[in-house]
């Protein structure tokens, strides 16, 4: 009959709509909602031990980072035919003698030209305090005159009813600073211990994973599921490059900023330009504010050897290297290192200093760059996936 196909077609959809219900029912068994609510108890015990171990885990993964800025000079050594352990302590060895060199070298110069300029502070205001006069420009010279004599009548008056309380609050003064020089020193000796142990555990952290690196990442990758190792690996050659070419750009950049600051400081014949040369290589790889961290000294040494306008002169100097590195230098060597655009880098570098309790505002402004270049390997992932919503 020609009603039957249609009673018999309808049949199956009535079944599939009965059934649905009971296969909705079967996926809430009390087995998948206990599998669910493990796993989210391991998510949140994961997420509280990160927290409490904290600073071990940074320091575990400074150690990570560290290794794999270092491992392409490893591999060139190895190359050479020296052994990996040695190949390493090469690279300690170089880091820490140039640090030793600046710490010895630039900290007594800074207290040498810190106390050369106290001094000619204090000649100039004993010399106008004893001899005070106005020159003010655009203003007659009688005029001046007449300002210098009111000015020194009243300093004469200020010294000679206030020299008893000044004496007096000089001695309170002096005092207070004794008090708080000694706790300064105190918290600085400590701090810099605490520093000096957490450097020698990175660098215990970068040696072992430099020695255990062929063993490491197979070990973790067998956890993985096939396709989710292919991706892994992948991901991780796509780091390493990153990485290695950020170490190996910034080392152009230290070694051009610092023969540059050299012959620069050399010209204008600037007291130790060796050491500044080498701080402002050394400074060079904190982006935008190391130059001037790397400037202020020479700066200094300037306005102590030479005065007020032979400063204004190094200054210029400090920044005309900066402006050719800005527009010239920079372009052309990390052109293809890390490719990210200055606005990235500036939030990169926003970020990094806004967690000072977990990390330290300067070694999060270090690491925003190349942190930033991880992070654009896998949001190229959203770039490049396509679309997978067809139209109906």
């Amino acid at each position: 009959m020609p009603g039957e196909p249609l009673l018999t077609a309808s049949v199956p959809k009535n079944k599939r709509s009965h059934s649905l219900p009971h296969a909705v029912a079967g996926s809430l068994a009390p087995s998948s909602v206990a599998t669910a609510f493990l796993a989210v108890l391991a998510v949140g015990f994961g997420v509280l031990l990160l927290y409490l171990l904290q600073e071990i885990v940074l320091l575990l993964l400074l150690g990570l980072f560290l290794a794999t800025v270092i491992d392409p000079g490893v591999q060139r050594l190895e190359a050479l035919g020296l052994p990996r352990s040695i190949a390493v302590l090469l690279h300690y060895l170089v880091f820490l003698g140039l640090a030793t060199f600046l710490f010895f070298s630039l900290v007594p110069i800074l207290a040498q030209q810190i106390a050369g300029v106290a001094s000619l502070s204090t000649a100039e205001i004993d010399r106008f305090l004893h001899h005070p006069t106005v020159s003010l420009p655009f203003v007659p010279a009688q005029l001046n005159d007449q300002l210098s004599l009111l000015l020194q009548s009243t300093l004469q008056q200020l010294s000679i009813q206030k020299v008893p309380d000044a004496l007096r609050e000089l001695s309170a003064s002096l005092s207070t600073i004794a008090l708080g020089s000694l706790q300064f020193a105190t918290d600085l000796a400590a701090s810099t211990v605490r520093f000096l142990i957490k450097m020698g555990v990175v660098m215990l952290f970068t040696f072992f994973f430099e020695m255990e690196r062929d063993r490491t990442l197979p070990w973790l990758l067998q956890f993985l599921t096939p396709s989710q190792r292919r991706y892994a690996e992948h991901k991780l050659s796509l780091i390493y490059a990153k990485l290695s070419q950020w170490a190996k750009g910034q080392v152009i950049l230290c070694l051009i900023i610092g023969t540059m600051v050299f012959i620069v400081l050399t010209i204008f014949r600037v007291q130790y330009a060796l050491t500044l040369a080498i701080l402002a290589g050394f400074t060079e790889f904190i982006p935008y504010i190391g130059p001037l961290i790397a400037a202020v000294p020479g700066v200094l040494i300037a306005l102590s050897q030479g005065g007020f306008g032979f400063m204004i002169m190094v200054a210029v100097a400090y920044y005309a290297v900066q402006w050719c590195e800005n527009n010239f230098i920079v372009p052309l060597v990390m052109k293809h290192a890390v490719e990210i655009s200055p606005v990235a880098v500036m939030f990169a570098m926003l970020v990094g200093v806004s967690f000072p309790s977990f990390i330290p505002p300067v070694l999060g402004i270090l690491l925003s760059i190349p942190v930033a270049a991880i992070i654009g390997i896998f949001l190229d992932d959203l770039r490049r996936k396509p679309s997978k919503i067809s139209p109906e």
